[in-house]
């Protein structure tokens, strides 16, 4: 079984990679870094986080791989049928009923963690299945950020592996996707045409304004309490009323967003703006 022989060694491991990478150590968990840290002292055969330290100052591969690692994804589309259920048949029309009401015809949402892209058009399958021909009454807009600007160049490209696919329909896919010679799908216009990608830091970075729909599904699983208090209350600040937030089926609010979020769905964690 591998130990790093040096674990006293671990402050200064997170202090000299939060420097070196521009990553806040100190807002994640203390298993989920040495997991991490690990991983990438394994494959270097390197059993101290001194040698490991030393040895990935003057390496800028390692410290890639290493970034990587530490904002790793693991997604595909609608990952979680049950879920994509309950958006499609609940959260969908209620978002809809109030604009409608209300005379509004914009609808803005946002993928905060989209990693390659799955989620957003997931999303926007999902509102053209709803919608049909009435989505062409609305303005919809989805936003998907990512920390990791290697996994946005690739959702921009918009090319996607079979695998990628496991959860989805057959029909859903056929419908708006086309396969491309090199055996890969790239969404067609009506569903890529509704969102737009950008790198960005949910815990440093300025979010966007006047959200509807609220996406971190599993992004923040390995943020310490105090980052997740912090971010769930800003989420509340910029969502409009109503508003919705869902997070992974792992995750728990916690600090003041208990307040300030009604319980739409236990099951699915989907909350609504007081």
């Amino acid at each position: 079984m591998f130990e790093v022989k040096d674990s006293g060694s671990f402050d200064t491991m997170k202090r000299t990679v939060s420097r070196l990478l521009d990553f806040d150590c100190a807002e994640y968990t203390e298993s989920f870094l040495k997991r991490r840290f690990e991983v990438r002292l394994r494959k270097n055969n390197i059993d101290t986080y001194r040698a490991y330290l030393k040895f990935l100052g003057g390496n800028t591969d390692e410290q890639t791989a290493l970034k990587k690692e530490l904002t790793i994804h693991v997604t595909h589309f609608f990952r979680d049928k049950e879920f994509w259920q309950e958006f499609k048949e609940k959260i969908i029309p209620a978002i809809i009923t109030h604009k409608q009401n209300t005379g509004r015809r914009d609808i803005k949402i946002w993928s905060a963690g989209c990693s390659s892209g799955e989620e957003p058009l997931s999303i926007a399958i999902d509102f053209h299945e709803k919608l049909k021909e009435k989505i062409k009454d609305f303005r919809i807009s989805i936003i998907g950020t990512d920390r990791d600007c290697d996994t946005i160049e690739h959702a921009k490209k918009q090319s996607y592996d079979e695998q990628q696919f496991r959860e989805t329909e057959n029909a859903i896919k056929l419908r708006y996707f086309t396969k491309t010679d090199d055996n890969k799908y790239t969404p067609n216009t009506s569903i890529k045409s509704m969102i737009t990608y950008h790198p960005g830091d949910i815990l440093k970075d300025r979010m966007p304004g006047n959200i509807d729909i609220v996406f971190c599904r599993n992004t923040v699983i390995y943020f310490n309490p105090e980052a997740k208090s912090e971010l769930y209350v800003e989420f509340y600040k910029i969502l409009n009323t109503p508003g919705y937030f869902i997070m992974g089926k792992t995750e728990f609010l916690n600090g003041p967003a208990r307040e300030r979020f009604s319980v739409v769905s236990s099951r699915e964690r989907i909350y609504s703006k007081n």
